[in-house]
């Protein structure tokens, strides 16, 4: 899985393509543009060929872009000019309250929904493409009511905003903007997959190096068996790396038929697994897969209108035309994403059989208070209160109590909605299992501490928070904006994970009198999904083997674990009743919102820690200044000769030893050199990284803070923190770089340094 992704404290939105206005939910009536009616409108969807996109692409890239399906092509552009026209201030379209009474049914109501509705719909919401030849007239009509489609306004009518008259950017210059933009998401997504797929090479890499290294004597048939294969399958990493540039499809096809060749030849369960990695690394498509994705491919769909008999693309899709096709129409724009087939959502034309199928899942959630719909959730409809669902949407987004849709056979197409959270037609939400991307969907444990600080800064420079186990809302954003302003500890620790998205708003923990971790089923997958959930069974802080940002439960009490600070003590969290100004519920705000020491809240029974972080220990925390270590050296090891010295004995006591890239290695750490801000020689340190990457090392020399270009944190005035001892021999004048093996360290910063406490020499 790979989360989600920028939070803000409200919703995020789910991409610039569909972002709207917050300022017309109550007020704003509904404009729809049918599919394929305004050749000046869907103009503005394409990048015409008198400005091609090569001119800010280039050879390399043009002809990746050139092999992208014309479906995917489109999807870039569209994304590109809702992003030129958010810049420009554009705002966004909302559907009128009529809708909530418009909802599409099954195929046997359909005929008396028509019905219905042909005598309720009101003159301003007839749709365009009814009557095209009274266009103009019908969008005069509108435009007292209607906030224009972004970007799509009618003839006459000035921006919100803007006074008539203002001169608008010209379509060339438009034009270039907008091809402009596309380049720049084009080239960002294939920089990530890129980045993505290095990263897996150099891991499989490595891997195949140290089993080379561990049979290289080859004693018997299996070593060398092994060594030959490694061996093997090295050099077809190489080939395939160099390849993939060039022909990424053929690359896979290549090693689909090798990789038999090997297994067959030499059967290493190993290494073969290792070359299905790459595999795995080459035909993986990286940055999609999520909610969003679903959205932006509905979003292409709205104005699509039915044929004669009900028939449609989507019905086809599902074997159902003729009949009520919303539900085909959800699994078409699903099947789009790739989700039908990687068992992501069902393909049925039944709502109904839909809904179960989540259930069967267990990834149904029932209409409640408090609970918040996802970007990409699928939203089912009960009109009639007979419990069974007869029409269905895509959710856009969520905002201020209402819920926003995207539905198909909706007066005959696909069209916007919206609705109440508490409207009585809706059932629940399917939660489809998307996909998503990184170290971990959410972001890493920097990321989590960040919104822990965030939050407890804004309570706390409220100054009117109380502690409360009462009537708590169901977000830190509705808990600001209430009357009065309430937490407590578990509902601290449940806001900040919603907020960095491990938790939906309305989802909550605790511990319990039993000391036992209290969620809901639903909730609790979430945790499982995110977190490793770990029993400790009662131990004292300093005894559970705590990291930094693990979720601590004790008995009737959570907080968050921060780590260590510059004297070592043990940091947290902590929304207790005694962090307020009297210890009383209900009665004096919050003054404090971190503790510190070693027996905060007792004994810890269950920690929640986040899952596939690179993670590092506890210790003394030294926290650098924004923006330095975003450069790595390097220096031979064996340069160290001066026998009275630490680094010589450190080195000779430890065998000086090198991985298969020429890194100096104690154990499982990086022999590294730094300032003596962070330790002396022989201490290990855990060097954290902003990406949440970690550098595991272990001090072997020491900067010398009298170098012209030298400060307290390393040489270039603090840019180069780490510099990695390696072996002289293969790395000078061989033009290696540290990132070249490591990219997981490039393009970012270290953030702090661990001391362990641990030295080698000692």
């Amino acid at each position: 899985m790979g989360i989600k992704k920028s939070r803000g404290t409200a919703l995020r939105k789910v991409s610039a393509s569909y972002q709207v206005s917050k300022s017309g939910v109550k007020k704003a009536k509904q404009q729809v543009r049918p599919m394929g009616e305004d050749e000046e409108r869907e103009g503005r969807e394409t990048v015409p060929s008198s400005v091609p996109l090569s001119h800010f692409l280039n050879r390399k890239e043009k002809k990746a872009w050139d092999r992208l399906p014309e479906r995917r092509k489109q999807q870039y552009i569209k994304e590109a000019s809702r992003d030129v026209e958010k810049k420009k201030g554009a705002r966004g379209v909302f559907i009128s309250d009529a809708e909530k009474r418009a909802a599409g049914q099954s195929s046997k109501r359909k005929e008396e929904q028509r019905k219905s509705l042909q005598n309720s719909r009101i003159q301003t919401e007839k749709t365009t493409g009814d009557k095209r030849e009274q266009r103009k007239e019908t969008e005069s009509k509108e435009v007292s009511n209607a906030v224009p489609l972004s970007g799509h306004r009618p003839a006459g009518t000035a921006a919100p905003g803007v006074k008539s008259g203002t001169a608008p950017t010209s379509p060339a210059g438009l034009t270039v903007l907008i091809a402009k933009r596309t380049a720049e998401r084009f080239k960002e997504a294939n920089r990530r997959k890129n980045a993505a797929i290095e990263s897996r090479r150099v891991q499989i890499q490595s891997e195949l190096s140290r089993q080379m290294q561990d049979n290289r004597e080859m004693g018997n048939v299996k070593q060398a068996a092994a060594f030959v294969t490694a061996a093997m399958a090295s050099a077809i990493l190489a080939v395939t790396t160099a390849a993939i540039q060039l022909a990424a499809t053929v690359v896979v096809t290549m090693l689909a038929i090798l990789i038999p060749v090997i297994v067959v030849a030499v059967v290493i369960g190993v290494v073969a697994s290792l070359i299905a990695g790459v595999i795995a690394a080459l035909s993986t498509t990286y940055a999609s897969g999520s909610g969003e994705d679903i959205v932006a491919v509905a979003i292409q769909e709205i104005g699509y209108r039915e044929g004669p008999g009900n028939e449609t693309k989507y019905g086809e899709f599902t074997g159902a035309n003729g009949l009520a096709w919303c539900h085909s129409f959800v699994s078409w724009c699903a099947n789009e994403c790739g989700f039908i087939k990687m068992g992501i959502l069902p393909k049925t034309a039944s709502c109904e059989e839909g809904r179960q199928w989540f259930i069967r899942h267990q990834k149904y959630q029932k209409k409640e208070a408090g609970y918040i719909p996802q970007p990409g959730d699928i939203l089912y409809f009960d009109y009639e209160g007979e419990g069974e669902s007869h029409h269905v949407g895509i959710v856009e987004y969520t905002e201020n109590d209402v819920v926003h849709t995207i539905e198909g056979n909706k007066r005959d197409q696909v069209m916007r909605a919206h609705y109440p959270l508490a409207y009585g037609g809706i059932m629940g939400y399917g939660q489809p299992d998307y996909p998503e991307n990184g170290i971990n969907a959410c972001g890493n444990v920097q990321d989590f501490l960040g919104y822990c600080d965030r939050i407890s800064a804004a309570i706390l420079n409220d100054g009117n928070w109380v502690y409360s186990n009462s009537n708590l809302e169901g977000s830190f954003e509705k808990a600001r904006n209430a009357s009065v302003r309430k937490t407590n500890c578990a509902h601290y620790v449940s806001m900040a994970m919603q907020e960095f998205g491990t938790l939906k708003p309305g989802q909550f923990i605790y511990s319990n009198a039993e000391n036992r971790l209290v969620a809901s089923s639903q909730v609790r997958k979430q945790l499982e999904k995110y977190y490793e959930i770990i029993s400790v069974g009662g131990k004292m802080p300093t005894e559970a083997g705590l990291r930094a940002g693990d979720i601590c439960l004790y008995h009737l009490h959570t907080n968050v674990y921060a780590g260590k600070n510059t004297n070592g003590k043990m940091i947290w969290y902590d929304y207790s009743r005694s962090q307020t100004s009297d210890g009383r519920e209900n009665s004096g705000y919050f003054v404090k919102g971190m503790k510190t020491g070693d027996s905060v809240g007792g004994k810890i029974y269950t920690i929640l820690r986040l899952k596939d972080q690179d993670a590092y220990g506890t210790g003394k925390t030294i926290t650098l200044p924004s923006g330095l270590g975003d450069v790595y050296s390097y220096m031979g090891w064996s340069m160290v000769t001066n026998r009275l010295s630490r680094q010589y004995r450190l080195r000779v006591n430890s065998g000086e030893h090198y991985d298969a890239n020429g890194f100096g290695k104690i154990g499982d750490r990086y022999v590294i050199a730094c300032t003596s801000t962070f330790g002396e020689v022989g201490d290990e340190v855990d060097f954290v990284l902003a990406n949440g990457r970690v550098i595991h090392g272990v001090i072997g020399d020491q900067k010398s803070q009298a170098d012209s270009d030298c400060n307290k944190w390393g040489h270039q005035y603090g840019h180069c923190v780490v510099e990695f001892c390696v072996d002289k021999a293969s790395w000078y004048g061989s033009g290696k770089t540290v990132t070249r093996y490591h990219p997981e360290w490039a393009g970012t910063t270290v953030v702090k340094a661990v001391n362990l406490g641990k030295n080698h020499l000692k």
